[in-house]
């Protein structure tokens, strides 16, 4: 009896690669055999009676009740291929007869085309004797029955035109398209070129099958062992053992060998593409292929006769009468040209991924992850693009989600700079919510193997698009210069210049018409279409760095925010905090390849050890704040968002008085949508409030800052009756068009579980940077949502039902939000709007005071409010309504310091209109003036 110790030191070696052969195999039967007939395996008691140990082993050697490998069932049956194109070489006697078939046929289609031309001449196909003659009585199929003959309304015998056969359909119509017969010099010339024709041809990786020769790696693997493992990897993501295995087969076979398998395998899925074949040969191929397929067998006598017999003539006549009634394909077309593929060729060419294609793809994508990432990045991206991309000529398909997610995981492990560029480049591409997830979560794996965040990966994944200096990209073709540039944080405008300096929107029609124009111009296209997606992305995330807490050593934020050209576009108009590390700062901007401070001063630069920090006002103190005010505006720098005029909310006496709260925002209606959007946006946690009650968890709407260690919570309730959408409210979704804001409180977060604690904190506990963060989102929010600030609500045309008018507590809040208190951002843009009005022309008729904008116009004066944009009249403060398709057409502010800000906008141009309000020419406005 053999050791178990024995036979499971061979069953290891099989699992690492060790390849028994068929004696081996036959061996450990034999042994199973011997087991099995001692009186001990026959003798097994108890309630499992299981095999022991040994007889487990030997089966496992044996392959005893396991199916043939995926490997040996892919090489029984290979995969079809495009074109679509399916030829088998008919059996040698059968291709004879069918040499003697054509030459009968040549005469039967002379006859076919006479009576085609003259229904009267005299041939088998009218006269029933004379087909008897030629053919016989036949074996009883469709081409020898009595329906080829049937009386016509004349009362004549003839061909009958309705009888359901090819011949039949072909007669019928007026002017049949009758095609070059094939002749046996033709047919031997397929059966010398078939075999061959389709060799190089695309796999169909639609259907069922793959193609396994690559995996035999140039004999190292005959078995194909590793492949057998790639597609055992299952459905979630590798296992720890699966990925161990798969690195020792790859290592034993080398990384070269199996990377050079890889890339044959994946280049006809990642490069899709029909070769250039001659038309006549392959419709021929098609053609000839049908005469043997199992359909026609009828149309040869079984069993063939020999060629000698006495009735081998008649047989082979009777053929030619069974092959025209039968086969469409049998004319051999002659047509000059390339093959034009099928539609159901170009559908499957970027089709869907069988199951057994999808099962080998995500096996590779998953073993990539193995390879060094010189060798592996660039299959990954490919087949990542290949598989995640939407595509097709007949609809646009992903071809397989799974292979996808594989790639996506696969570069996150490979942990590098380009590995997170391709990332990048795969996140611009793909608009499915559930894969950008997964690329965020791979960018993350990725950075913690690079020790960087996932915004630091998004940064470095970022593409710049050819942007350089000043935010512009300049191409030249055709004499016309094309200029890409960057015109605000989420906009890439395009413009022409001819010859002659004229200036035009757009790519000119010369510049495409140049050698190279066209693909240039969608290049371009392109870019401007991807920086309009990427760059508000890009802002948020520098944006965020102060609640998440999130700095940049100095390199780090010379090469991804300096050095890329596009994030230099926000960069750059933004003021960044260098610490030392001994704790030594300053404050300064790039400026001119250096860091200059408020006063334009050139400061030193930084250390490889020394950190940027995103400044904000609370770094430092008033004096310098109103420098750096005063400076922005000297220059005219709009920055991308909120810096320098960001508010600092300090606790006021009132919400000391009540502690663990503030009712700074309460009071105010809103319009619940973009509530809601807006501050999920900004990282809130938000739901809609419905007609129908929300549960406990939706009721709240929570900021979490875990690294302030703070919670912020807004309380908010629907109001009013209008719901958002009356189709969604009669499927039984009501949500309130508006709701009603309450209180701020803040809370702070369990060590243990990251989740706020019960009881709030003292507003004057809160951290001041996550009370400013948390209070400025609540203001923006306020100011952008507010009924009272809807400057569209006057007239939304003749069927409106008017959302002031639905409760009389409405109203009146628009009457108090008109002459509110200034907020914070109210108050940002007093100190803005003091700050540049010496410089404007209307600076001598207007006066700042703390809610107000005055403005001595010609016929009145009036007062702009700094939280609403809504003007008031003096003596009586009458409300003066100006429309807003009005507005366009006064003069615009040429300067507002930060983007995002339409009331500010707006203020400046009311106020501009109204200080010259004797030139006012608009009715509506004329008439509320009197």
């Amino acid at each position: 009896m053999p050791k178990l110790g024995i036979i499971r030191e061979i069953e290891r070696a099989v699992k690492h690669g060790l390849v028994p052969g068929p004696e081996d195999r036959a061996n450990a039967a034999r042994l199973i055999a011997l087991v099995c007939d001692t009186q001990y395996y026959k003798n097994r008691t108890g309630p499992e009676k299981t095999d022991p140990p040994l007889i487990v082993s030997l089966k496992a050697l044996a392959g005893a009740g396991q199916q043939d490998s995926f490997f040996a069932r892919m090489r029984a049956n290979p995969p079809g291929k495009l074109p679509h194109l399916r030829y088998t070489p008919p059996p040698s006697d059968k291709a004879e007869f069918w040499d003697d078939v054509l030459t009968e046929l040549a005469p039967l289609f002379e006859d076919i085309r006479a009576y085609a031309g003259d229904r009267t001449v005299h041939n088998w196909l009218t006269d029933r004797q004379a087909f008897a003659a030629r053919f016989g009585s036949g074996d009883g199929s469709a081409a020898f029955r009595f329906g080829w003959w049937a009386r016509d309304t004349r009362g004549e015998e003839g061909f009958h035109k309705d009888y359901n056969n090819h011949l039949s359909r072909m007669l019928s119509q007026e002017k049949p398209e009758w095609r070059q017969l094939a002749t046996a010099a033709q047919m031997a010339m397929l059966r010398a070129v078939g075999p061959t024709f389709d060799r190089g041809w695309p796999q169909d990786f639609t259907r069922a099958g793959t193609q396994v020769e690559a995996f035999e790696f140039g004999g190292g693997d005959p078995d194909g062992s590793l492949l057998n493992h790639l597609v055992a990897a299952g459905d979630g993501a590798p296992g720890t053992t699966w990925l161990k295995d798969c690195e020792r087969k790859i290592a034993a076979l080398g990384h070269d060998t199996v990377a050079d398998g890889f890339r044959q395998w994946l280049k006809p899925l990642c490069e899709p593409a029909l070769p250039e074949i001659d038309r006549d040969v392959y419709i021929g191929l098609e053609a000839y292929s049908l005469v043997f397929s199992p359909q026609n067998a009828s149309v040869f006598p079984t069993p063939l006769p020999e060629r000698e017999s006495a009735g081998y003539a008649a047989a082979v006549r009777q053929s030619a009468l069974k092959a025209i009634c039968a086969i469409p394909g049998l004319l051999f077309q002659r047509a000059a040209g390339d093959y034009v593929p099928w539609q159901f060729d170009l559908g499957r060419l970027h089709g869907e991924l069988s199951p057994d294609n999808v099962a080998v793809a995500r096996g590779i994508a998953l073993a990539l992850s193995r390879l060094p990432a010189d060798k592996a990045l660039p299959l990954l991206e490919s087949l990542a693009g290949a598989t995640l991309i939407k595509t097709g000529h007949y609809g646009r398909t992903v071809r397989s989600q799974k292979t996808g997610a594989a790639c996506v995981w696969s570069l996150g492990q490979l942990g590098t700079a380009d590995a997170a560029y391709a990332l990048g480049r795969l996140r611009r591409r793909i608009d499915d919510k559930v894969v950008i997830k997964s690329i965020d979560k791979a960018l993350e794996a990725a950075g913690s193997k690079l020790g960087l965040s996932g915004d630091d990966m998004q940064e470095i994944a970022m593409a710049e698009y050819g942007i350089g200096d000043g935010g512009l990209r300049v191409e030249e073709l055709g004499g016309v210069r094309v200029e890409l540039r960057v015109v605000s944080s989420a906009k890439a405008e395009l413009r022409s210049i001819d010859a002659k300096g004229k200036s035009s929107r757009g790519i000119a029609k010369d510049f495409k018409a140049a050698p190279g124009g066209s693909e240039m111009a969608g290049e371009l296209e392109d870019a401007a279409k991807d920086i309009a997606l990427i760059l508000p992305e890009a802002r948020r995330r520098i944006e965020s760095a102060w609640r998440d807490g999130r700095h940049w050593n100095y390199q780090g934020w010379q090469d991804r925010l300096i050095g890329n050209g596009l994030l230099r576009t926000l960069s750059e108009r933004l003021i960044w905090r260098f610490v030392g590390p001994k704790g030594e700062a300053f404050v300064a901007m790039p400026r001119g390849g250096g860091l200059v401070d408020h006063a334009g001063v050139r400061c030193p630069a930084p250390g490889p050890d020394w950190t940027v920090h995103l400044w904000h006002p609370l770094d430092s103190p008033a004096t310098t704040v109103a420098a750096w005010r005063e400076s922005l505006a000297r220059q005219t720098i709009q920055q991308p968002f909120i810096q320098a005029w960001r508010p600092v909310y300090v606790v006021t006496d009132a919400e000391l008085a009540t502690q663990s709260y503030s009712n700074r925002f309460a009071a105010h209606i809103l319009e619940q949508a973009p509530v809601m959007a807006i501050l999920k946006k900004r990282g809130w946690t938000a739901y809609n409030r419905s007609m129908h009650g929300n549960n406990a968890e939706h009721e709240r709407v929570r900021l979490i800052l875990p690294h302030h260690g703070v919670a912020a919570e807004f309380w908010v309730a629907g109001i009013g009756t209008r719901v958002q959408d009356i189709e969604a409210a009669e499927r039984g979704a009501a949500l309130y068009a508006f709701i009603a804001t309450d209180r701020v409180a803040f809370f702070a977060l369990d060590p243990k579980t990251g989740q706020p604690n019960e009881v709030p904190l003292s507003v004057d506990a809160v951290p001041p940077r996550a009370f400013c963060e948390a209070m400025h989102d609540i203001d923006s929010v306020t100011g952008r949502t507010s009924i009272g600030n809807d400057r569209h609500w006057q007239d939304r045309g003749g069927n409106a039902g008017h959302p002031l008018s639905e409760r009389p507590e409405f109203l009146d809040y628009r009457e108090r939000y008109s002459a509110g208190q200034a907020s914070g951002l109210a108050k940002g843009r007093r100190d803005f709007i003091a700050t540049i009005l010496p410089g404007l022309a209307i600076a001598n008729q207007c006066t700042v005071t703390d809610e107000f904008l005055i403005v001595d116009g010609k016929r009145k004066t009036y007062k702009i409010n700094f939280a609403s944009g809504h003007i008031r009249m003096a003596p009586n403060d009458r409300y003066l309504c100006i429309v807003p398709s009005n507005e366009a057409t006064g003069p615009r502010p040429a300067y507002v310091p930060f983007e995002g800000d339409d009331i500010l906008s707006v203020i400046l141009s009311k106020a501009m209109m109204l200080a010259n309000d004797d030139k006012i020419t608009d009715g509506s406005i004329l008439t509320q003036i009197g």
